[in-house]
């Protein structure tokens, strides 16, 4: 029965989610379960099967709404429902916190600024990002055939983020210009300054120009510090400082200093 609850989760995942831009896809939703059951096992679930399956039903469906069968369906609804940063912005919870609920919440914002290496070149579709997301922000339209021969020839930074064992660190950054380049964002302009102190109406709001970079300070930046489990705080300093380094690195090359 479980394995069939999960198997219908990801399909539905897989099918709601098709055509959706790159920050918010099924690749998106299947890493946020598998951060999810990793950060489940670190706290001492594993032995839970209940509790398990409420952490990996509400990942997968985190960023779709869906009817579910009773029991469970509780539960998994008031998970989806709460864990939004919008929700933490507007300092009023909409659920009851729970383990289940801190570990998948967690899950999804090391996604947000997280490093995930294969992902980035496979399930992600890395080269597609470039040539979509960078080049709309950029107005590129031609691209070198250097570096895994799909990085827009204006892109300097990119060949000098550093790899791990299983490709580029690339994971919360592509998402991050993914999303912009979705939306007609620009990249960088030093006249629109990152807002402060964001109500939850004004963070919702579509009026206000905003840019790709100042999303790192309206919010990812913001999301290590609002880590609810020991398991995901680990994890978040590692990707926090990466994030840093990219954005230092950019503002750096932005004023031709680098």
């Amino acid at each position: 029965m479980a394995a069939a609850a999960v198997r219908a989760a990801e399909e539905l995942a897989e099918r709601e989610m098709a055509g959706r831009d790159a920050s918010h896809d099924a690749a998106h939703a299947l890493r946020v379960r598998d951060l999810a059951l990793s950060l489940a096992a670190e706290l001492g679930l594993s032995s839970s099967p209940d509790r398990l399956l409420i952490v990996e039903i509400a990942a997968l469906l985190h960023d779709i709404e869906v009817e579910l069968e009773q029991g469970q369906r509780e539960e998994i609804v008031a998970i989806i429902k709460g864990m939004g940063f919008k929700n933490e912005v507007s300092k009023k919870s909409v659920v009851e916190p729970t383990l289940e609920f801190a570990i998948v919440q967690d899950a999804d914002r090391l996604d947000a600024i997280g490093a995930i290496g294969k992902y980035c070149l496979t399930e992600v579709s890395l080269s597609a990002l470039l040539k979509q997301s960078f080049l709309q922000q950029l107005g590129c339209s031609k691209c070198c055939t250097g570096y895994a021969k799909s990085f827009p020839c204006t892109i300097l930074f990119f060949p000098l983020l550093p790899l791990d064992s299983d490709g580029i660190n690339l994971s919360s950054i592509a998402r991050c210009f993914t999303y912009g380049g979705s939306k007609k964002n620009t990249l960088h302009d030093p006249k629109i300054l990152p807002r402060d102190n964001l109500s939850k109406e004004k963070y919702m709001s579509k009026d206000e120009k905003q840019t790709s970079i100042n999303h790192f300070h309206e919010k990812l930046f913001k999301l290590k510090d609002m880590m609810k489990t020991e398991a995901g705080k680990k994890r978040a300093e590692k990707r926090h400082k990466f994030m840093e380094d990219f954005v230092a690195e950019f503002y750096e090359e932005w004023s031709g200093r680098a």
